[in-house]
């Protein structure tokens, strides 16, 4: 059992180390960064066949992990980021997540340890995540090339959410502009979603977040384990592809050259080809400690990755200063009790 824990603590590290390196995307398109990202995973996955001594079989169940994945990730990209911004639309997808992932262990009847004091460390998890999605975020760096960069961004009900990185430049007025980037594109999605229209697809993506790995549970014993991965890595390389065209041509790129201006593949490939690796990585070991302790419990640990994620953005990005720091780390406190508060009641095996 110990090694489950173990598994699902390396899981929340691993997870929440990917995405200080898609902040280095922020002048590329989401679409190209949801296909990059997922590139990285697929090549990144066959390794994991190394760690094990059973030949690669496909599954079908992989594809559905696939499919799943990709869909969580091109709506929270491409509409929940630029809505809500990124530590409120991570905090918000998290905490349905782990709602999501203890209905799963209902449906797939996993027995619990104490269900009442399982179910009360869900509630402080939620409690923390709500917290930190109140951290107020304030991000100014400069970008290479000497100018001021920002990542802020007015949500639908007016507020300044923590966003990506833009690159603005002093015109020739004195004003400051922002430069025609991913963010103008972003900022339309938001304003053609509602607040109301947003938080039913954010429900909607955090369930997706928190099943991506129920298509497993349904597989042949001989499918599970890390063999599953590189099955679910052709599965989302096999709908990116489609998907990405898709958003494309929605932001009115649907041209084999205007897709060339915009790949933007020197600068963005290998960050988020990256961040695709170490997110695999965080699959892997999140599939390790599901095998030994169950579906809730590992994932609500693995939820904690938030924390890691925030603390990325604390050090490299300056992203929360003074007071806005130390409530994020009272509110990760808070979380990191109710993940130890699960682990300890939320699984008998």
């Amino acid at each position: 059992m110990n090694s489950g824990y173990e598994y699902a603590i390396c899981s929340a590290i691993a997870g929440g180390c990917w995405q200080p390196l898609m902040k280095a995307c922020h002048k590329t398109d989401a679409a190209f960064c949801n296909l990059y990202f997922n590139a990285g995973m697929f090549i990144c996955a066959w390794a994991a066949l190394s760690l094990t001594q059973h030949v690669y079989i496909f599954t079908c169940w992989g594809l559905a992990s696939g499919f799943i994945l990709v869909t969580a990730q091109a709506v929270n990209f491409t509409v929940l980021i630029p809505v809500f911004g990124i530590a409120k639309a991570t905090g918000i997808i998290s905490g349905v997540a782990i709602v999501a992932s203890v209905g799963w262990n209902i449906i797939l009847d996993e027995k619990m340890a104490n269900t009442k004091l399982t179910f009360l460390g869900v509630g402080v998890v939620l409690l923390g995540l709500y917290g930190i999605i109140l951290s107020k975020s304030e991000v100014e760096s400069k970008d290479k090339d000497g100018k001021s960069a920002t990542a802020s961004l007015k949500s639908i009900d007016g507020k300044e959410e923590p966003f990506l990185i833009t690159a603005t430049e002093e015109g020739s007025d004195g004003t400051t502009k922002v430069s025609k980037s991913q963010a103008d594109i972003e900022k339309e999605w938001s304003e053609f979603f509602s607040m109301a229209h947003a938080v039913t697809i954010s429900i909607f993506t955090g369930i997706l977040a928190g099943s991506v790995l129920v298509p497993m549970t349904y597989a042949d014993e001989e499918f599970q384990g890390l063999v599953f991965i590189p099955s679910v890595a052709i599965g989302c390389l096999g709908t990116v592809l489609p998907v990405s065209y898709i958003q494309l041509a929605i932001e009115g790129n649907a041209s084999w050259k205007s897709i060339y201006e915009k790949c933007n593949f020197s600068e963005t490939f290998i960050p988020a080809g990256a961040a695709g690796a170490v997110y695999a990585v965080a699959m892997g070991t999140n599939i390790e400690a599901i095998e030994h302790l169950d579906y809730a419990t590992a994932m609500v640990i693995m939820q904690s990755a938030i924390v890691v994620a925030g603390t990325w953005g604390i050090v490299l990005y300056g992203e929360l200063k003074g007071w806005s720091a130390v409530k994020f780390y009272a509110s990760s406190l808070v979380l990191l009790c109710g993940a130890v508060l699960v682990a300890i009641n939320g699984t008998t095996k």
